[in-house]
């Protein structure tokens, strides 16, 4: 946001909180939707907007836009995490539900928390891990 659409500071950490703002406000939103229409579903559908937002975001230099997909990005990512813990309990055998549940929280949480840190690096920032992942 500070080099590419030139915003200022406070515009830029608007822009990181909406994605926060988002995953928040799809917990209480989203989660009748989900119950309603199934997880698998969910998966399916949630990460289809999000890529059409995140190819919105990349196009467009407009800084309200760019706030406006932000905060739709984090309200349609915010589910996939919860919806895929339901998925594997679903599908895996009882006495495999904790651990794998407690592996696959512990793996989200390394990677939520070291992606900020490798995006920021200068050694990681040719290899922009957000497009990698979208493509």
């Amino acid at each position: 946001m500070l080099r590419v659409r030139f915003a200022s500071r406070y515009v830029s950490s608007l822009c990181a909180s909406g994605v926060c703002v988002g995953m928040a406000v799809d917990r209480i939103v989203l989660g009748f939707a989900t119950e309603r229409c199934g997880e698998r579903w969910s998966v399916v559908v949630y990460p289809a907007f999000a890529i059409a937002l995140e190819v919105v975001f990349r196009m467009v230099t407009s800084i309200a836009l760019s706030l406006v997909t932000m905060t739709f990005l984090g309200f349609f990512l915010g589910p996939l995490f919860p919806s895929g813990l339901v998925i594997v309990g679903k599908l895996l055998p009882k006495h495999l539900h904790v651990s794998a549940i407690a592996i696959a929280a512990a793996v989200g949480q390394i990677g939520r928390a070291f992606s900020p840190f490798a995006v920021g690096t200068k050694r990681w920032r040719l290899l922009r891990i957000k497009q990698m992942l979208i493509a």
